[in-house]
């Protein structure tokens, strides 16, 4: 059984990709950013692992994580925690990024998860611009 880490499960892509995981009978580690979250996201994935610790304050992690049952191994580890408000730098086309995450999601993880992408940011496909941004990431 692959056994992935996985920041940012609790919701959004993180959430997404977890739930298409442990659907699949991966093996999850989860990272939450407190007890409290650790819970909630413990409840929507029986069996997974959870873990705590907030990487939003890195100096306190590893003493955080030298607390708990760290697991023996670890396959893969997918970060996507966090939040990014970029409103104050312009306007821009969100699709640049979402193509290339959807892009690089599949590439990862298999056929199947882009759809995965786009439901946890609330769109529907953009065929058009899937395509020009992704030709544009070929491109570079």
């Amino acid at each position: 059984m692959t056994v992935h880490l996985i920041t940012g499960a609790g919701s959004g892509i993180g959430g997404a990709v977890a739930r298409r995981l442990h659907d699949r009978g991966d093996d999850l580690v989860l990272l939450a950013r407190d007890a409290g979250r650790a819970r909630e996201i413990a409840a929507r994935f029986p069996g997974a692992a959870m873990l705590v610790g907030d990487l939003a304050q890195p100096g306190r992690l590893s003493w955080s994580l030298s607390k708990q049952h760290l697991p023996d191994r670890i396959e893969s580890l997918v970060h996507v925690a966090g939040v990014v408000d970029l409103g104050s730098l312009g306007v821009a086309d969100p699709w640049a990024d979402l193509a290339v995450a959807a892009w690089s999601t599949e590439w990862n993880f298999g056929p199947g998860y882009a759809a995965e992408v786009y439901a946890a940011y609330g769109t529907a496909p953009d065929e058009e611009r899937i395509a020009y941004y992704s030709l544009l990431w070929d491109l570079t």
